[in-house]
């Protein structure tokens, strides 16, 4: 990662060649981000992207391409008492999220959305929008935690509602699959069987549900 560093990922070690100091937001976001998937793809676990947060001892993933919310919804979660699991990487093995950490990459619309003053935190400019690190609510514990439902968000159109649907079968199974980290590792580690197979035990388990955002 141009001016970040390099990563080598070795049995079940990272070493890192860094060029940016140790508590820059730019190499966390790149650590709990690429680096953690990497790790996670390794492991034989599906990689998706998207954020999480504990409600009621389970995980709701918030999934979505860029810029549909999803760090904006887990913050808002975070407000009211919830605790961020993961932000930008969701690894899912056997019905199950594993924590990556509770730092949330937020815009300074979003931030001001949230009654957040921007200029409080500090910038990383690793993203086509300048973001901030934001921390609040509970830490997450360091141990898998089962699926409760997932969300897949998607953009509206200005000034119109917001809507929900619930997914069904092979359309729950590719709204998943559709936010797949970094598809192309599916062909090089030859596990696009195993994705689909952890995908349909996923939508098959818990609800799946489309969340049109205005």
């Amino acid at each position: 990662f141009r001016g970040i560093g390099q990563f080598l990922i070795h049995k079940r070690r990272v070493i890192s060649a860094l060029e940016i100091r140790r508590d820059a937001p730019e190499l966390t976001a790149v650590i709990f981000g690429n680096v953690a998937a990497a790790v996670c793809w390794r492991r034989g676990q599906l990689v998706l992207h998207g954020s999480a947060a504990a409600i009621g001892g389970g995980a709701v993933l918030l999934l979505g391409r860029a810029d549909t919310g999803k760090s904006l919804l887990a913050a808002a979660l975070a407000l009211r008492g919830h605790g961020v699991l993961s932000d930008e990487v969701a690894a899912v093995s056997r019905g199950r999220l594993f924590p990556a950490g509770s730092a949330l990459c937020l815009a300074d619309d979003a931030l001001d959305a949230l009654g957040i003053d921007p200029r409080s935190l500090p910038p990383s400019r690793r993203w086509r929008i300048p973001k901030r690190l934001w921390r609040e609510g509970p830490a997450p514990e360091p141990r898998p935690t089962p699926i409760a439902a997932v969300v897949c968000l998607k953009k509206g159109t200005p000034g119109g509602r917001n809507r929900m649907r619930r997914l069904e079968g092979d359309v729950a199974v590719e709204a998943i699959l559709n936010q797949v980290f970094r598809r192309g590792m599916l062909a090089m580690l030859d596990s696009e069987r195993g994705a689909r197979r952890e995908a349909r035990a996923l939508a098959n388990a818990v609800p799946v549900v489309e969340l049109t955002v205005a």
